[in-house]
């Protein structure tokens, strides 16, 4: 899946294990080479996964399940397009005001479309509503990987479209509230790999599409643009991050005053991977305010795969840095100024690979950074709250699947009134 290897999605091939401090739940079928989770939380802490799960044709639904604030299940859906034998993979979820809920990824269509970009809706009780499909001019790989409703239910996804296989334009559709296309736009930066990965809407009622644009074959960087919320048409030219050049953008994330963070790492240094982290300000243009590298103690590869930030700008990073012994956890906090706070790292009880996937700040400013470490010959969930004033370890835990495999969380929800009763790690086993 072209699109989804652009956009540093992993492709897992483990069953899938969803965790709380208080419960768990297994759901699905052993995986092949297909496995992607997406989760969201809503106000009351109720959980929403959206994954895969095995179906009659050998092939893979979409499975969305709700659970609520105890781990209960309260509904299980699945949805695949009709007549299809093919793959399902999520690749976002959003809940709209009315409780509804929205998932957009990737679906196999015939081998006359292959993958087509699709957007679904459910309601409060798990019943499908509609669901849409894009099908780009090469009918050759489409995938949503963001969401964006706006105040009238109209759904926006971001995401790519390809029509060689040597190549992928950003994408953006926009549906209405009843799931009918209105517009669908794409960009094409240098005629590389280019995904769309957030959508922000903009004071002008503009929307900015932004993502990752390949340069040339070692070369990634930041690039956004301006669309026309009601046509789709382009309000602006593509505007490249270019003065930070990247090996590979691993996460992207926006706050509500419309800044972007970025996360990424380059070979610049002469010292392995080093995470490099930006920050872009998106007012009348978009511009760079800062942009840092972090090189690890040891000077091995260290790469960044999670980014968040807290309600003073703030910006966390989590990845892993390689030490003598093997890959080991690693989270760095950055003021809003893009000074260096802290810089904490974990090696797990085995000093072998450890690594951070997924990173969030709770609402009392705790830092949930979730992953794996090895541990008895196999990877388990690692789950971490780190005290922000200084990055030390608050508390943890680990924890092991049912198949006693490799367990690899893929993302944190922080919600409820406790981070620590209201954490979720997705993963794998």
């Amino acid at each position: 899946m072209l699109w989804l290897n652009a956009l540093s999605a992993p492709l897992c091939a483990q069953e899938k294990t969803f965790y709380l401090e208080e419960w768990y739940a297994t759901a699905g079928q052993q995986a092949d080479a297909i496995d992607r989770l997406v989760s969201i939380a809503d106000d009351a802490a109720n959980l929403y996964v959206a994954g895969s799960q095995l179906n009659e044709y050998g092939k893979y639904d979409l499975l969305l399940t709700k659970y609520d604030d105890t781990g209960n299940e309260l509904w299980a859906t699945k949805f695949n397009v009709p007549d299809s034998t093919g793959n399902v993979i999520a690749g976002d979820i959003a809940l709209g005001g009315s409780g509804y809920v929205i998932v957009a990824g990737a679906v196999y269509n015939g081998p006359s479309n292959n993958y087509d970009a699709f957007t679904v809706k459910f309601n409060s009780s798990g019943t499908e509503q509609w669901h849409a499909t894009y099908d780009g001019a090469g009918s050759f790989y489409d995938g949503g990987a963001h969401i964006y409703i706006d105040a009238s239910d109209n759904v926006y996804i971001a995401g790519g479209t390809a029509s060689v296989s040597s190549s992928m334009d950003m994408l953006c559709v926009k549906y209405n509230s009843s799931g009918a296309q209105n517009w669908a736009q794409t960009v094409d930066g240098f005629g590389l790999y280019d995904v769309g990965s957030l959508l922000l809407p903009q004071e002008s009622g503009e929307l900015l599409l932004a993502g990752a644009v390949q340069k040339s074959a070692t070369v990634w960087a930041v690039g956004s643009i301006r669309l026309n919320s009601a046509s789709g048409a382009l309000s602006s030219s593509l505007n490249i991050a270019d003065s930070v050049a990247l090996e590979e953008v691993t996460a992207l994330a926006a706050d509500g005053s419309g800044n972007i963070y970025a996360a990424g790492y380059s070979s610049a240094g002469g010292n392995g991977k080093d995470f490099v982290t930006l920050k872009l300000e998106t007012g009348s243009s978009v511009s760079l305010d800062w942009a840092v590298a972090y090189d690890g103690a040891d000077h091995g590869d260290d790469v960044p795969k999670g980014i968040a930030f807290d309600g003073s700008g703030n910006v966390y990073v989590a990845g892993y840095t390689t030490t003598p012994a093997g890959r080991a956890f690693l989270a760095i906090k950055y003021n809003s100024g893009g000074a260096k706070q802290w810089a904490a790292q974990l090696d797990g009880p085995a000093r072998q690979d450890d690594e951070a996937r997924a990173v969030a700040v709770g609402e009392n400013g705790d830092v949930v950074a979730a992953g794996y470490v090895t541990q008895n010959g196999s990877r388990d969930y690692y789950t971490g709250i780190l005290n922000s004033s200084d990055g030390s370890t608050a508390w943890e835990a680990t924890f092991n699947g049912l198949a006693n495999k490799d367990d690899e969380a893929s993302q944190v929800q922080v919600g409820g009134r406790q981070a620590v009763r209201r954490f979720v790690k997705t993963g794998t086993g």
